[in-house]
This record gives structure tokens, C-alpha cells and sequence, in this order.
């Protein structure tokens, strides 16, 4: 048997990991902790006595970061409710403008160009560096 108060922190860490996973709020972070708990509950078991490749623990840490990287909690969970809530990180970053923001720099003796910030890209015509289509918008 193992020391009481690592034995809490682990059922602790196993109900957060849960009840992030079952709402499908925080799944990237839930999935990620939940695999590195798998890993090294894998890792507690060494040597192992069957194969250490298909093992369960390696089995479930794929299907966690399956979940993850699908986005498992937005169609079947509240994910999308929780990206829409005013502390969400998602929320904040999806409230930027969809045009690119252009700065312009100094004058060139070449003419003017505009750096782009949304497309990283440097951006000149040789006359005077307008845009026409509303993917750049010069703000």
C-alpha cells in the first residue's frame, strides 16, 4: 500500500481529468494530462510481463489524444457552449477581426509597402500598396 496522501492526489487528479472529459469542457488539457497519467502508470509497471506496446495504458493515452485532436467535445459535449462563454480562451481569440491588420512602414525609395501581420508577409505593388479584396484591410 501506498502513502494515504498520494493515493487522494491521485483519485483527485483522476476526477478532474473525468469531469473534463465527460462535459467535453477542456478536453485538449484533460486529454493531455489524462495521457502523461497514463504514461506513467504504464511506466510504474516496468519490466513489463506482456507486450509493452499494446498495452492498455498505451491504448487509452492514443484514444485521449484521439478525442483531442478530433475536437471530441464540441459536436457531443459543451464544448462549443464553453468556446462561446466570455472566459473562455477560445472566445477571446475568435473576437478578432477576420481581415488582416496592415502596418505601413517607412517609406521605401522603391514606394510603399505594407507588412502584413495576419498573413506575415510583406506586401508591395510598387505604386502605393492598395488592397482591393477584403482579406487585407489596412487599419
Amino acid at each position: 500500500m501506498g502513502q494515504t496522501w498520494v493515493d487522494w492526489l491521485f483519485m483527485i487528479g483522476l476526477a478532474g481529468i473525468g469531469a473534463a472529459l465527460v462535459p467535453g469542457i477542456g478536453m485538449r488539457i484533460a486529454a493531455t494530462t489524462g495521457g502523461l497519467l497514463l504514461l506513467m502508470m504504464w511506466a510504474a509497471e516496468l519490466p513489463l510481463t506482456t507486450n509493452p506496446f499494446i498495452d492498455e495504458h498505451i491504448v487509452y493515452a492514443i484514444v485521449l489524444a484521439g478525442l483531442a485532436l478530433a475536437g471530441a467535445g464540441t459536436p457531443f459535449g459543451l464544448g462549443k457552449w464553453w468556446a462561446a462563454t466570455p472566459w473562455s480562451a477560445a472566445s477571446r481569440s475568435s473576437s478578432r477581426p477576420t481581415a488582416h491588420r496592415l502596418q505601413r512602414p517607412p517609406p521605401a525609395p522603391w514606394g510603399w509597402a505594407l507588412a502584413c501581420i495576419g498573413c506575415k508577409t510583406l506586401h508591395h505593388d510598387g505604386q502605393g500598396a492598395r488592397f482591393a479584396d477584403s482579406q487585407h484591410a489596412v487599419g
